[in-house]
C-alpha cells in the first residue's frame, strides 16, 4: 500500500481498503476529528500541517497486504506449510524457496501441529456429511475426526454458488479443510505430489 510519510495513526485506518476494494479514498468527514495519539507517541512529520492541508489521499493500484514469513522450524526442501492461527499457505520449492504463499481459510486447530504426508489427489469430491457441497482440486494430507479426508481445495460450491468469497480467506469457515480462491487450488494440484511432505504449525 502507498501511504503518505505524514501520515497518523488516524489516518493510516481511515484510509484502509475494506475487503474486496481495489482503491481506497481518504474522506476527511470519515476520519476522527483528532487521531487518537498517545502522550508518548508523536506523527511523523510537522504537527503543523492540518489534515485539510493533506487534501484527499489516493492509494495507487491494488491493495497489497503484507506478506507474513515462513514460520520457523517447518523443515528445509521442498514442502507446503499451512499456519493454521494465521490462516496462511506457503509453498516452497526443493531448494527452500517460497514460490507461491496466500491466505487461505480453514478450520481453527483442526489438524492439530505436525508434520503430513500428500497421500491422495481427487479432482472432483463432495463433503461426506452433505453432498450437495461440492468442490474441485482436492489435494488430501490428513483424516478428519469423523474420517473424512482433509487437505487443500478450492472454495467450495452449494446450490450453484460458492460457500464463501475469495475476500473471506483468511478466516476460519472451513469445516476442516483448507480452501483457496480457484487459480490457487490449481497450482496446488498441479504442484503437488503424493508423498509431499506438509507442515502444520498452530
Amino acid at each position: 500500500m502507498v501511504l503518505p510519510l505524514l501520515a497518523t495513526a488516524g489516518l493510516l485506518a481511515a484510509v484502509a481498503p475494506t475487503a474486496g476494494a481495489e482503491e481506497a479514498t481518504y474522506n476527511p468527514s470519515a476520519a476522527p476529528a483528532a487521531p487518537a495519539v498517545s502522550p508518548a507517541a508523536k506523527p511523523i512529520g510537522s504537527s503543523s500541517l492540518t489534515a485539510a492541508r493533506r487534501g484527499p489521499v489516493r492509494q495507487i493500484g491494488p491493495y497489497v497486504p503484507e506478506i507474513p514469513p515462513v514460520p520457523a522450524d517447518t523443515g528445509v526442501g521442498r514442502r507446503v506449510v499451512y499456519c493454521n492461527s494465521c490462516q496462511y499457505l506457503w509453498v516452497i520449492d526443493e531448494h527452500d524457496k517460497v514460490i507461491r504463499n496466500y491466505s487461505i481459510s480453514g478450520r481453527q486447530f483442526m489438524p492439530g501441529p505436525g508434520v503430513y504426508h500428500i497421500f491422495l489427489k481427487q479432482r472432483y469430491t463432495f463433503a461426506t456429511n452433505n453432498p450437495t457441497i461440492t468442490w474441485e482440486y482436492m489435494v488430501t494430507f490428513t483424516y478428519g475426526p469423523n474420517g473424512g479426508g482433509i487437505g487443500f481445495h478450492e472454495i467450495p460450491w452449494q446450490y450453484g454458488a460458492p460457500v464463501q468469497t475469495e475476500a473471506q480467506l483468511g478466516q476460519f469457515l472451513s469445516g476442516g479443510c483448507v480452501r483457496q480462491k480457484h487459480e490457487d487450488a490449481v497450482f496446488m494440484w498441479d504442484w503437488s505430489h503424493v508423498g509431499d511432505t506438509v507442515v502444520v504449525t498452530a
